[in-house]
């Protein structure tokens, strides 16, 4: 789009690229999966030493999606699932699914679906699902078993307080940083260094260069 920036022209290059990816690596996939896993590559920034940062979230994707969601508009997780036109308006709902299977984090540190996440998407590869509310219940939330997530309902409304309380930091001051470095530095003290070290790598997750998580990750090794 005229005025939009490099790093707007860069965010549409990862994604696409990511259909490329898709195609050689997978193959033909439901749009609800080939542009969900498109638009995480759209968190990516390339900082100007060349270094670059993943996993951020999309203030273009977050704040209108929301926005639907506090208001009560929002479409329903079912019917953006299994929605068979590529609307554009199905876009941040997909991002926001993805980001949240990616990044959602338990009360011991541990991500939560990031490894089944990686499976999902090879998981089309073999055939068509049907219904995907039905297969991501089998595929996912019931081999993963997360705490109070058993149903689909349960995984809605958990994505939906998620998303909530992320656009909240976005717009007030992402505390994770702090949230992850006390709760690593917490169990340190308890001599829980295990759980430490994955709170202090969930912080170096969101700024690789923290002094005090790299500082805590060298105590819990």
């Amino acid at each position: 789009k005229p005025g939009s920036g490099s790093r707007a022209t860069l965010q549409t290059l990862f994604h696409e690229a990511s259909h490329q990816f898709m195609s050689v690596a997978v193959g033909s996939v439901p749009s609800f999966v080939n542009e969900g896993i498109a638009s995480l590559f759209e968190g990516i920034e390339i900082l100007s030493n060349g270094n670059f940062r993943r996993d951020l979230p999309v203030p273009g994707r977050l704040a209108p999606l929301a926005q639907k969601l506090s208001r009560g508009t929002a479409m329903p997780l079912r019917e953006v699932m299994n929605a068979l036109e590529n609307k554009p308006e199905l876009y941040d709902y997909r991002w926001g699914f993805m980001y949240f299977l990616r990044m959602y984090v338990d009360e011991q540190g541990q991500y939560v679906f990031r490894d089944r996440l990686q499976d999902y998407m090879y998981e089309f590869k073999s055939a068509a699902p049907g219904d995907m509310v039905a297969h991501f219940q089998e595929f996912v939330l019931d081999h993963v078993k997360a705490p109070g997530i058993a149903s689909f309902a349960d995984f809605e409304r958990t994505w939906k307080a998620w998303i909530l309380a992320l656009e909240k930091e976005r717009t007030e001051g992402d505390k994770r940083l702090d949230e992850f470095r006390n709760k690593g530095r917490l169990a340190w003290l308890k001599d829980s260094h295990a759980e430490a070290l994955r709170f202090y790598e969930r912080a170096l997750d969101l700024s690789a260069d923290d002094l005090d998580s790299l500082f805590g990750s060298a105590q819990a090794l």
